[in-house]
């Protein structure tokens, strides 16, 4: 049993053990060890407020991809409690194509230790599809263990953006093209034009020049 002691300010852990006298009793001071407990939640909490604060879904993953931890943003994009997700892979909740790259990216970095950055699709079962961003990382801790510590962003409205942008892109290229070939065959047609003017404009100074030339001929004969 573990008590806090007030006049000594200590906690104490009590064992009683029965006899045939009566009882023995042990105490052992555990403030240290009670100290030790309260930073360490008191640097969970810490941490849970800052990634619960930050908008992108956050994940750590042991060894096995299983997920150890998650922020606010992760159990929003799953639609899922931490207790549904912690222990678990979620690999059922997606597709199997996608369960099949998420687990072959873990491993991979897992194995290698090379960051990993990639777009994906996320098909989750009655939510719409979405396109997101993975960053993967693999950590080390002091005692050896790995983990794999993840950021999600959802990119599905920027993809969007830019797909329709790529759409007017296109969609003003081949107006430019055909604009482009309208231009061009008008000026081939006015060329034609030109050349037929000019074609006219030399039949008839041909046309003239024998007439004069027959004229001149004419004012030349003797008269018989």
């Amino acid at each position: 049993m573990e008590e806090y002691y007030e006049p000594f300010k200590k906690w104490f852990e009590n064992r009683i053990y029965p006899t045939t006298d009566g009882l023995i009793i042990y105490f052992s001071d555990i403030t240290e060890q009670k100290q030790t407990e309260a930073a360490l939640l008191k640097s969970e909490n810490y941490l849970n407020n800052i990634i619960n604060n930050i908008g992108d879904p956050i994940f750590v993953k042991d060894d096995q991809s299983k997920l150890l931890l998650v922020n606010d943003a992760f159990c929003k994009i799953f639609n899922l409690s931490r207790k549904d997700i912690i222990g678990k892979t979620l690999a059922e909740n997606v597709s199997e194509d996608e369960r099949e790259t998420f687990l072959r990216i873990d491993k991979q970095v897992l194995e290698t230790g090379i960051e990993n950055v990639n777009e994906e699709t996320l098909t989750i079962e009655g939510s719409d599809r979405r396109i997101i961003s993975t960053k993967k990382t693999r950590f080390i801790d002091e005692t050896n263990t790995t983990f794999l510590i993840g950021i999600i962003r959802d990119i599905t409205d920027r993809k969007k953006v830019e797909d329709e942008l790529e759409k007017h892109k296109n969609n003003l290229e081949e107006l430019v093209k055909l604009r482009t070939e309208e231009v061009s065959l008008k000026n081939e047609e006015l060329q034609r034009m030109n050349n037929l003017f000019v074609g006219r404009e030399l039949r008839m100074k041909e046309l003239k020049s024998i007439i004069k030339e027959m004229e001149q001929n004419k004012g030349n004969r003797p008269n018989s």
